[in-house]
């Protein structure tokens, strides 16, 4: 990015507040590290910081057409860009842009050849989103439980638990999205996290009885990991292949890492059809590398469902989410003698009371 003494029109008149907003957003960051509770408009101002910040990363040698920047930017700041999951914002970007070389061709004209954004600009500009926006629609496999919006199940697990960690915060985050909200969205998570959704906890429990668990002793990479575990939920699952299975997790993986604590990964997709919802669960003792730069996981859950399993989503990641934050978790984890014994953990500290 270049000095405002040396920018275009359009951009100024984009990008005026962009600094103060990013210093404010900063600022408001460092601050929430100390508290839990957070007000909407507090909420909204990290959301829409959050976003910002993502879009504004360029990679090394691949310069970005300025007139790109300004739109990318505006998309930004105006607030279109909130009701995406962050995770896809990238995705939302390139898209953008081959559309308005294919599309928008016109525009991209009349905007490179005028002094700056008229009223009349203003108003293309805005069909040119709405338009683009009415064919993007970000795949629901990758992006109906991954990373972007919704602290309010965070604020809903730190209700119960004072003591909940930043890593568990990200967790939340990067696991819920906007895609997962609606206007019952607060009662639900309110029922989850008081048990008084009873029907959906006892088939958590139920999930957890039946479901298969693999105990590695060796190492294993990343790779070999999600094959075997695609070939694995490939036969728990109709109308989905091992190698659709692997496609789709290895994309989730690329958009945003799974491995959500040194400790702990949660893998997972959405996938079509009804009723479905699955879950494998992995203890690798000697650990799986997700990235070089992290500490091997030993605890692994892969989640697959369909959209319509949305609340039961919350509720397992919700629990989870509290199963994974008890302080003896990882100790017992490690040192449980078998399969079995996992299993029987994972129920038994599900319905501890947090300390």
């Amino acid at each position: 990015r270049v000095g405002g003494d040396a920018q275009i029109k359009a951009m100024k008149q984009t990008a005026s507040s962009l600094r103060i907003d990013l210093a404010q957003f900063r600022e408001l960051a460092a601050f929430m590290q100390f508290s839990s509770e957070l007000d909407a408009s507090t909420k909204k101002q990290l959301s829409r910081g959050e976003r910002l910040t993502e879009i504004l990363k360029q990679h090394q040698y691949s310069p970005i057409d300025v007139y790109k920047q300004v739109l990318i930017l505006k998309a930004g700041i105006s607030g279109r860009l909130d009701k995406y999951p962050t995770a896809k914002l990238l995705t939302y970007q390139s898209e953008l842009f081959d559309y308005l070389d294919t599309e928008a061709q016109s525009f991209m004209q009349e905007l490179r050849s005028s002094s700056g954004f008229s009223k009349e600009l203003e108003e293309k500009t805005e069909k040119v989103f709405d338009d683009f926006e009415e064919i993007f629609h970000p795949d629901s496999v990758e992006t109906g439980i991954d990373s972007g919006y919704t602290i309010n199940l965070a604020m809903a697990l730190g209700q119960r638990n004072k003591t909940i960690n930043r890593d568990m915060l990200k967790l939340v985050e990067r696991i819920t999205s906007r895609e997962l909200a609606s206007p019952t969205l607060e009662t639900e998570i309110e029922q989850i996290i008081t048990g008084k959704d009873v029907v959906e906890k006892d088939r958590f429990d139920h999930l957890i009885e039946s479901c298969k668990i693999i105990d590695y002793d060796k190492s294993r990479s990343m790779e070999t990991l999600f094959k075997a575990a695609s070939k694995i939920m490939d036969k728990e699952t109709e109308g989905i292949s091992h190698s659709e299975i692997l496609s789709k997790l290895i994309e989730r993986e690329k958009s945003s890492s799974t491995a959500l604590t040194p400790f702990f990964a949660i893998p997972h997709i959405v996938i079509e059809g009804k009723d479905k919802f699955e879950i494998l669960i992995v203890r690798s003792k000697k650990g799986v590398k997700f990235s070089d730069s992290a500490e091997k996981v030993h605890s692994i859950f892969f989640l697959m469902g369909s959209i319509d399993q949305r609340h039961f989503h919350l509720v397992v990641l919700s629990s989870l989410a509290q199963i994974v934050q008890h302080p003896s978790f990882e100790t017992e984890w490690i040192s449980s003698k078998g399969v079995e014994d996992l299993r029987t953990l994972i129920l038994k500290t599900r319905k501890k009371k947090p300390e």
